[in-house]
């Protein structure tokens, strides 16, 4: 930030509501995405495989790929 930029008290209120909100997603889902799961079904066992495997492959990884 430069010397000659203030804050204003605007900005200073956001970023407080900012910082007192919920983030992400809600934790229970909605009757609709509870609707579209059920039509959907569970995952297919070799997806978990895959991730499991990629997981595995990934924990040694070193830069930017990796998973923290």
């Amino acid at each position: 930030m430069a010397d000659n930029e203030k804050i204003t008290d605007a900005t200073k209120q956001a970023e407080a509501r900012d910082a007192k909100a919920d983030h992400g997603a809600p934790q229970t889902p909605t009757a609709e995405e509870s609707a579209a799961a059920d039509r959907k079904g569970s995952a297919d066992p070799k997806a978990k495989e895959s991730y499991e495997e990629y997981l595995d492959k990934a924990k040694d990884a070193k830069g930017e790929g990796r998973i923290p």
